[in-house]
């Protein structure tokens, strides 16, 4: 999900009331819970904000899947973890892996800045996340 530092820590904490679901504030799409998000996940990624807060994250790299590639054809076949997003782990060929990702409408993976040289190539194995923050 995509929170800042400030965000998660209070939601780990559990000290961030929990409401009834409806459209977040910030752009009307369903979410659950409704009070706490500004943007749902997917909005909250595209525009690389905190969903609760709405404050600017530090920048990320967007890798744009190929449109008849088989990562996208995986994603494609798979549940959204949420409207129009999926949190993903990836195995990369030389061995590192990268969790808690969010792949766009099965099309745009937000990579952190560190990762920003990694291609589609790079990528032996995905893995959509369940019951993730």
């Amino acid at each position: 999900m995509s929170l800042c530092k400030k965000c998660k820590d209070l939601l780990g904490a559990g000290t961030v009331p929990v409401w009834l679901p409806g459209p977040a504030r910030g752009c009307g799409h369903e979410v659950n819970p409704v009070d706490i998000f500004q943007w749902c996940e997917a909005c909250a990624a595209a525009k690389n904000v905190c969903a609760v807060c709405g404050e600017n994250l530090p920048a990320e790299t967007q890798l744009h899947l190929a449109e008849n590639g088989w990562i996208r054809d995986f994603l494609l076949s798979q549940p959204e973890s949420g409207m129009g997003y999926q949190q993903v782990e990836l195995h990369l060929r030389d061995g590192r892996i990268i969790s808690n990702l969010i792949v766009l409408n099965a099309e745009i993976i937000q990579l952190p800045d560190q990762y920003k040289d990694v291609t589609e190539e790079d990528i032996l194995k995905i893995a959509v996340l369940w019951n993730c923050l």
